[in-house]
């Protein structure tokens, strides 16, 4: 039995989704899991192309994820020190 691939073992280790990582490339979430299990693993084009489409769909998940940290980051800045008080009105911070 074979083990996992890398791509599987990195989106499971980081809690990414087939979804996710298919969705930042514009494919279905059962191509990505057809590499992860290597169904097209004897036709070299197509393997290599599938691997820099999971480069390409792991560097917009880590972008993304980048961004939406960022984003986190400058909320709880604005409001570190009031964490416990209640929400106002509109529910911006």
């Amino acid at each position: 039995m074979r083990g996992d691939t890398i791509t599987r073992h990195l989106r499971q280790k980081h809690g990414i989704s087939l979804r996710e990582l298919a969705e930042a490339v514009g494919v279905t979430h059962q191509f990505v899991s057809d590499l992860e299990l290597s169904k097209y693993i004897g036709q070299y084009d197509f393997r290599r192309n599938g691997a820099l489409l999971m480069q390409e769909a792991f560097e917009a998940v880590i972008a993304g994820k980048k961004e939406q940290a960022r984003r986190l980051s400058e909320d709880y800045e604005s409001c570190r020190h009031r964490l416990l008080d209640f929400m106002e009105g509109n529910n911006e911070l």
